[in-house]
Order: C-alpha cells, then sequence, then structure tokens
C-alpha cells in the first residue's frame, strides 16, 4: 500500500521559504550516479527505488538523491515564476518520492542532514573506521574487475564490491575506506541496495549539508526523532497540529502504523 501525505500546510511553508544559503566547500570533478532500491515493510515483495548522484572533488563528496534534487530545482524556478502553491503541488508529484537526507564527507568527518516533516536538522560524526574485511571473491559491475569486502555498520553487516580501478576511496551512503571506488553495497537482509548505474566528468559546486536554517542535533537524537516521525506520525517543530494520512485510493490510514526499516538501528 502506497501512503500519501497530506501536509498541506507543511508545503506552503516550505514552498515559501527562500533558498537556504549553503557553505561552498570546493567543486566537483566526477559524479557518480547510484541507483537504490530500499524496502519500507519486510514483509512485502518489491523496493522503492531512488537515484542518487556523489559529487566527488578533492578529498569531499557529496551524496544526495537527483530526484530530491529535480524537485527543488523545479519548485524553485515555479516559485520564482509566481506559480500558485497548488499547481506546484501537482507538478511535483510526477518526480515521485526521494530520500530528503544529504551527506558531506571528507577525511576527517561525515556531515549529515534531513528534513523531518517541517524541520531541517544535521549532525557531525568522525569518518567511520569501517573495519572492512577483504574477500577473494570477485565479480565485474558495467564492465570493472570488482572484489568483495565486509564491514559492520549501524547495526547492519554490509557486502561491498569495489573496484581498483577507478582509485577514489569512497562510495554509496556514507561507506568509504577502501582502496577504489564501491560499485555496489547492501545489508544482509537487502534491505538496502546501491549500485553503481554511471559516472561522468562533473564541475559543480560542493555544497555543504546543512544551511543557517538547520538544527544541530547528536546522531542518537536524530534516529529518535526520525523513527517517532515515521510511526507516530511525529511533527518534531509542532507547527502540524492536525493532519489526516490517507492511501493511494483515498482511504483514512491515519491510524494504521506505517512499516520503519532504518539503513541505520543506531
Amino acid at each position: 500500500m502506497k501512503y500519501k501525505l497530506f501536509f498541506f500546510f507543511a508545503f506552503l511553508f516550505l514552498s515559501c521559504q527562500q533558498v537556504t544559503s549553503q557553505d561552498t566547500l570546493g567543486t566537483s570533478t566526477h559524479r557518480f550516479q547510484y541507483a537504490c532500491k530500499y524496502k519500507r515493510d519486510s514483509l512485502k515483495k518489491g523496493y522503492n527505488n531512488d537515484l542518487f548522484f556523489l559529487d566527488r572533488g578533492n578529498n569531499i563528496s557529496r551524496f544526495y538523491s537527483r530526484i530530491e534534487y529535480l524537485k527543488d530545482s523545479a519548485k524553485t524556478a515555479m516559485l520564482a515564476a509566481g506559480e500558485n502553491v497548488y499547481v506546484i503541488q501537482e507538478e511535483l508529484r510526477v518526480y515521485g518520492y526521494g530520500k530528503k537526507y544529504v551527506i558531506v564527507k571528507t577525511p576527517e568527518e561525515i556531515v549529515f542532514s534531513d528534513l523531518l516533516v517541517t524541520s531541517r536538522f544535521y549532525y557531525k560524526e568522525p569518518t567511520p573506521d569501517f573495519q572492512w574485511s577483504l574477500k577473494q571473491d570477485t565479480c565485474s559491475i558495467l564492465g570493472y574487475p570488482c572484489q568483495k569486502a565486509v564491514c559492520q555498520y549501524g547495526g547492519r553487516v554490509w557486502t561491498a564490491w569495489f573496484t581498483t580501478h577507478i582509485p577514489i576511496s569512497d562510495g554509496p551512503y556514507k561507506f568509504s575506506g577502501l582502496p577504489g571506488l564501491i560499485l555496489k553495497i547492501s545489508d544482509e537482509d537487502q534491505f538496502f541496495i546501491f549500485e553503481l548505474s554511471g559516472m561522468e566528468d562533473c564541475h559543480v559546486p560542493l555544497l555543504q549539508a546543512y544551511g543557517h536554517n538547520y538544527n544541530k542535533i547528536d546522531k542518537k537524537r536524530y534516529l529518535q526523532i526520525s523513527y517517532r516521525v515515521w510511526t507516530e506520525n511525529f511533527d518534531p517543530s509542532g507547527n502540524v497540529k492536525s493532519f489526516r494520512l490517507t492511501d493511494a485510493q483515498g482511504r483514512d490510514v491515519t491510524d494504521v502504523k506505517i512499516p520503519y526499516i532504518p539503513i541505520e538501528l543506531y
């Protein structure tokens, strides 16, 4: 069952805000595109889909949803043209749903930001020591010879396939630390699967993951809030006092518990 949350006033609040100013950290030289499949409900077949960009510069990268990037660009253009918010809301439906988190990685730290209902949050953490275990298994992805590596992170066991033919120690989501680019990675339950689908030279500004109107919290608090947003219809800002949740057929499912599978358990 597909759920649609009609937060119209939340949408109005977000649409009427000015573009958030964010620091420019550098310029990218490469863009890697990853297809992402993820599950919302472990008991149901099939996946939700997203598409991510990993923009990579000199010892810094930015990972974000291409879908949300296109939606933000379209919304900004329509707002500048004075379009009605109702029209904007309908126009944006054609893009589908993308993850709203943004990850900026350097050798020293990871900056993670997200939009939860109408509240923007970010946290910082030291770049993890993933403790990769290299395996002898090999495969080919997009014509690149790859080697297998396994690690534990965020309460899940992850299997990665990396290639030394692209000597960039980076990958999708927060992952890095291997002697080459990670072309594919998935958890042992196959709830989350990221796989490279393309690459190109790219020269665009690498923006920080957050701006002036983001609230800084720690990772543990973020995970707690995110859980409540998805499982309790919780609005951390308190701006949305009352709302109804409907499915694609317009049926009221406000009190139906929405499945939630976080990519990190802790």
